[in-house]
């Protein structure tokens, strides 16, 4: 079946929205916490007093706006790390959507060793002695 290119137009369009949507959402998030000082709450952190995989988010994303990539490290090292390799994906992923409509071959695979990875890095920073990946401000 060959795509037409009013099929790859809807496809575009429809990535884009979800895609707009999300994006506006985080930046209703980092704009509040930046003008009005008023930050999401981790159920997590409030519930079991314990640091949830993403932890530190909203946080990372004010340093990395304020280009201050060390402190934006210290308050989520996992996510921040993944950033580059979320971004390439999202991208292919994107471009083969629209193009071909096709989904990556491998993208469930990897998104299944992603999530498990996060689950390990939520579990680890919790523990005394990994303390240090805990969301923390320098002095």
């Amino acid at each position: 079946m060959k795509n037409s290119k009013r099929d790859m137009i809807r496809r575009a369009a429809a990535l884009g929205s979800v895609s707009s949507f999300i994006a506006v959402l985080l930046l209703i998030i980092v704009y509040s916490k930046l003008t009005l000082d008023i930050g999401v709450v981790c159920p997590f952190k409030e519930i079991f007093n314990i640091e949830c995989p993403g932890c530190g988010g909203t946080r990372m994303a004010i340093s990395l706006l304020h280009l201050d990539f060390y402190q934006a490290f210290r308050y989520n090292p996992f996510i921040l790390s993944t950033l580059p390799i979320l971004a390439y994906v999202y991208c292919k992923q994107a471009y083969l959507y629209i193009r071909y409509n096709i989904l990556i071959e491998w993208l469930d695979k990897f998104l299944v060793i992603y999530a498990i990875l996060l689950l390990l890095f939520g579990i680890v920073r919790n523990i005394d002695m990994f303390s240090w990946l805990a969301p923390t401000k320098l002095t």
